[in-house]
């Protein structure tokens, strides 16, 4: 895949010949680009199930920052993706060499693993509080907040984070 930085909105084109489907994509150990090679959406979980499996997924990120990650506080898999998209792009970090193979018989197909291995979450909008960027994050930070002082942090619960010595909040 490409990661490509533009100061405006472009439409590129990108021509090419169809994948043939099983397809197998090589990840090195660490980060690595990946377009969605498929011209069907599939269910992301299900693709990246046997790196879970294998022990070697850390994690893979959307283009808009959304995830599919291991929560270590539930002791479950959290899929923010939900599903891999044709034209879409994911970053994906391995813990060791792998390979992932996309095959047909994944198309269209919901995963199939129970919810006590991962759970799919939907993210809501802040109400309170606005964001300083627009569009889409690069290279954005995920925080994983229990409680604060005792204070259980619940569904739809808002926060902020703020630069030290600033009055501007990130």
């Amino acid at each position: 895949g490409y990661l490509v930085k533009v100061n405006q909105d472009i439409e590129w084109i990108v021509e090419g010949e169809k994948l043939e489907l099983p397809y197998t994509i090589n990840l090195g150990k660490g980060w690595n680009i990946m377009a969605w090679p498929d011209e069907f959406t599939q269910s992301a979980f299900s693709v990246v199930k046997p790196l879970i499996d294998d022990e070697a997924l850390i994690k893979v990120i959307d283009e808009q920052g959304l995830r599919i990650i291991y929560n270590a506080f539930a002791k479950q898999w959290i899929d923010e993706i939900t599903d891999f998209n044709p034209g879409k792009g994911f970053l994906v970090k391995t813990s060791k060499e792998s390979t992932l193979t996309i095959d047909q018989s994944q198309q269209l197909k919901r995963s199939k693993y129970n919810s006590e291995s991962h759970i799919n979450i939907t993210l809501n909008s802040a109400s309170h509080y606005q964001p300083v960027w627009e569009g889409y994050p690069y290279n954005s930070l995920k925080l994983w907040v229990v409680d604060v002082n005792g204070f259980v942090i619940e569904e739809n619960d808002e926060g902020r984070m703020y630069r030290l010595g600033e009055d501007n909040f990130i």
